[in-house]
């Protein structure tokens, strides 16, 4: 993933679905142009509609907002896994956006970013 985000030569690219390094975990993968940085959790093995499109909306808002990188990663990452956690105890493949506003706006599921170097991976 590494090689090809840095022959794209953009400054901003974000891997959803990334490569874990714990088992049964999946990551969010942020190159900002200098940094690239990764956050980890649970993976889900139901298929559920929009978790991609939801973090680049939301990366978007953070990124449009000036927010700090690895403050943003892990904003993001928590929204929507929160969100995809509740999603799944409640027994639906579409994302419930609605009932789980709090999440967008203010989530608090503690999500570790740390920064990866280019050849790590």
């Amino acid at each position: 993933i590494l090689s090809c985000i840095k022959a794209l030569g953009t400054k901003h690219v974000l891997a959803t679905s990334a490569f874990a390094e714990e088992a049964e975990h999946t990551a969010n993968l942020l190159f900002d142009g200098d940094n690239c940085l990764l956050a980890e959790h649970n993976s889900f093995s139901v298929p559920i509609n929009g978790p991609g499109d939801l973090t680049s909306a939301i990366l978007m808002s953070h990124m449009m907002a000036g927010d700090v990188a690895s403050v943003t990663l892990g904003a993001v990452t928590s929204s929507v896994y929160e969100i995809l956690e509740r999603t799944v105890r409640a027994g639906s493949n579409e994302l419930m956006l609605e009932q789980n506003i709090s999440s967008l706006k203010m989530p608090n599921m503690a999500i570790q970013v740390r920064k990866i170097l280019m050849g790590e991976f």
